[in-house]
């Protein structure tokens, strides 16, 4: 999993993923949602390994589904969230 947030305040941003306890990768990027089109937040992209967008906007259940289906099939996905 990947989570890219356009926050533009360092500290405070920091300090949400360390009590969130987000421990995957967090990246911080203020004009990646001009850069890629993203003017709603969250943002979800399921990326196959060839880097082909297989499905975008996942919530809930369908987000937990298409993982485990991915899983279960030997396929390594990248789970891209965009947060604020």
């Amino acid at each position: 999993m990947i989570s890219i947030s356009t926050d533009r305040k360092l500290k405070p941003w920091r300090a949400a993923v360390e009590e969130l306890g987000m421990n995957w990768v967090q990246l911080l990027d203020v004009d990646a949602s001009d850069i890629y089109g993203i003017y709603a937040i969250p943002r979800t992209f399921l990326v196959d390994p060839t880097g082909i967008v297989i499905d975008k906007n996942l919530r809930g259940e369908k987000t937990g589904g298409k993982l485990y289906r991915s899983y279960l099939n030997n396929r390594c996905f990248v789970f891209i969230v965009w947060v604020n």
